[in-house]
């Protein structure tokens, strides 16, 4: 999908060709309630749970 003015780089789950966590890519054409930055991704995981995703997501 075409980036527009409303695409949301910043989104953890933001990648050229499609959302990551959604189906589509919402923020493309309308305000997305699911958009959170790196960050706040983050926040909200424990230290246990986040060792856990960078192992998997490393393997």
């Amino acid at each position: 999908m075409k980036e527009t003015s409303t695409t949301r780089r910043d989104c953890f789950a933001y990648d050229e060709k499609k959302c990551k966590a959604l189906k589509e890519r919402y923020c493309d054409r309308e305000k997305c309630n699911f958009f959170k930055t790196r960050a706040e991704f983050e926040a909200g995981f424990s230290e246990e749970q986040m060792k856990a995703y960078s192992i998997k997501k490393n393997s």
